[in-house]
């Protein structure tokens, strides 16, 4: 299952529930679907999704069995899981931020390793993977200009560096001298 995100606030007076902080790469949730509702996957609520809608802040969700918005204000705070199965991906943002976690960096250049994803961040204009490489960290953008496949079965993502991307390395000892 995967996080969808958490429920900040009710909608209206029937029971519509406003989810925040839902991942980009969730472009909808399948009608009928069954979603759990609490602070963990494990320990959540199941409930059947009757209807989705995405918009810019986040997603407002109409669940079977909540009616009302008193009922709706007692899941507040509460995570929401759905399974990856009854997710549609927005092809613009087709990866969950765990998904390339451990994946190896290489240069198709030169077909040098660079390093391994540590962290995915979704940001505004792009997503960036984080890589750490033998000499810091690395800030990769997610863009055609920069990645050229992602090979999920092997775990392998091949970039091809644009000019000035090692400018970018985020290197420890340059930190050290800096707090000197």
């Amino acid at each position: 299952m995967k996080y969808i995100g958490t429920i900040v606030n009710t909608k209206g007076t029937a029971g519509s529930i406003f989810v925040g902080e839902v991942p980009a790469a969730v472009e909808k949730i399948k009608p009928g679907a069954i979603i759990k509702i609490g602070y963990s996957e494990n320990f959540g609520q199941s409930y059947t999704l009757k209807h989705w809608k995405k918009n810019t802040k986040g997603a407002i969700l109409d669940i079977e069995g909540i009616t009302s918005k008193e009922h709706a204000m007692t899941l507040k705070e509460q995570g929401v899981f759905c399974s990856q199965d009854d997710i549609i991906r927005d092809d613009r943002k087709p990866y969950f931020d765990d998904e390339l976690l451990d994946f190896i960096v290489v240069n198709v250049e030169d077909e040098t390793e660079i390093g391994r994803v540590i962290d995915y961040w979704e940001m505004p204009a792009n997503d960036v993977l984080l890589v750490a490489t033998a000499h810091g960290e690395l800030p990769v953008p997610m863009i055609e200009d920069v990645i050229d496949f992602i090979d999920e079965e092997s775990g392998v993502i091949g970039i091809i560096p644009m000019d000035g991307l090692f400018d970018l390395l985020n290197n420890d000892e340059d930190k050290d001298e800096d707090d000197e």
